[in-house]
């Protein structure tokens, strides 16, 4: 249990996949410096890359290895991904209509976001046990969703704020996802 706790931690804050690789930027600048419509689509990544990461986790152990098609799984976690968007959208749709219309647009993004992907091929490349690939497929959905809310209300603040001509927009991003990075960085020998 102390593994699992220390795990979902750690790919939540410590090895943070937007902050730490800088992985999905490119979705969280798409965002805007809006933080409802940014906390919205973090959520829909949140929730897709939770039910994608433990369902590509199945894929692979019993699926790929076992018939030996570990080459093929870029084309089994793309399948698992829109089949986990088609099924998050869905629920969506059915129990909150007024927070579906206003992501349905960013929905199939999702299913090109590089943090979803990178979950599912890095639990495959660490041979996770389910443990322990349950805690990194919670944890880093939670982190990812903490990114999207923090840089979106940076990216806002910034629109507000007085910069100066070469220090508007992504390389203020940039910059500060660097310090975050460093700051982050400061925390790893702690789990």
């Amino acid at each position: 249990m102390k593994d699992f706790i220390a795990l979902l931690l750690g790919a939540m804050i410590i090895n943070n996949v937007v902050v730490t690789k800088f992985v999905s930027m490119s979705q969280i600048k798409a965002a805007g410096g809006n933080f409802t419509t940014a906390s919205r689509l973090g959520l829909a990544a949140m929730k897709v890359m939770a039910v994608s990461a433990i369902l590509n986790f199945f894929v692979f152990k019993y699926v790929l290895e076992p018939l030996k098609l570990q080459s093929l799984d870029l084309i089994a976690y793309t399948l698992v991904v829109v089949l986990s968007i088609l099924l998050v959208s869905n629920i969506i749709k059915k129990m909150k209509p007024e927070i579906y219309e206003s992501v349905k647009a960013s929905l199939p993004l999702l299913s090109v976001n590089s943090a979803i992907f990178y979950i599912a091929i890095d639990n495959a490349a660490q041979g996770l046990d389910l443990p322990s690939a349950l805690a990194v497929s919670i944890g880093a959905p939670i982190g990812l969703f903490f990114a999207f809310a923090v840089f979106s209300s940076m990216m806002e603040r910034l629109d507000y704020s007085e910069n100066t001509g070469a220090f508007k927009g992504t390389p203020a991003l940039l910059a500060a996802a660097g310090l975050a990075a460093m700051a982050l960085g400061g925390l790893a020998g702690i789990f």
